[in-house]
């Protein structure tokens, strides 16, 4: 039997976000990062591309050059998706957002959605005021680009129930908690002596 080789895209704007600004790789940039590693180190029947908004210089030297296993992956400029889209197969976004093009050729999509502290709590989220104007549109950016090909991944069954309780409401998308995007090599059971 023959294996189609899947390809994936995977939008890796959080990282490039977190290195061309210098501004810390903590939360859901850890938890894109663990993801993405733990796939690459163990999967070989897809094909992995990685999209930001950068050039394909800044990737390999910058990007890459932190995240090692990312240069084991094909990259593409989240803007010319449209050269590749005949060939996708799904698409996750780390980012909260699906582009219009992946939604416009129901295309299996995975949005991973680390909380919805920008909705719930947006004093808490920044004391910027750019930043809270952009935590009150949060929800409806995340509503308006999930459809019935959309698959919501997240970290904790907590979550998991204010999705199901603020966002999706009346689509029937699917709430997935995968906690195991955690990197067990920072995260473990304490063993009693």
């Amino acid at each position: 039997m023959l294996w189609k080789k899947i390809n994936i895209v995977f939008d890796i704007s959080r990282s490039y976000n977190a290195i061309s600004s210098n501004s810390g790789m903590a939360g859901v940039f850890n938890y894109e990062v663990n993801i993405l590693t733990n796939i690459i180190n163990s999967i070989y029947i897809y094909t992995i591309y990685l999209a930001a908004e950068c050039d394909e210089d800044f990737f390999r030297s910058k990007i890459c050059k932190q995240i090692k296993e990312y240069s084991r992956c094909k990259f593409i400029n989240k803007n010319n998706l449209e050269n590749i889209i005949k060939n996708i197969d799904a698409y996750v976004s780390f980012s909260l957002k699906i582009p219009e093009i992946i939604i416009n050729h129901n295309i299996k999509n995975y949005l991973v959605i680390h909380d919805l502290l920008p909705l719930l709590h947006p004093d808490y989220y920044s004391s910027n005021k750019q930043k809270q104007l952009e935590a009150a549109n949060f929800g409806k950016n995340v509503y308006d680009s999930i459809n019935c090909n959309t698959t919501i991944i997240t970290i904790s069954e907590n979550s998991k129930s204010d999705i199901e309780k603020y966002i999706i409401k009346d689509k029937q998308n699917k709430v997935v908690n995968l906690s195991s995007g955690i990197n067990k090599n920072k995260f473990f059971k304490i063993k009693y002596i």
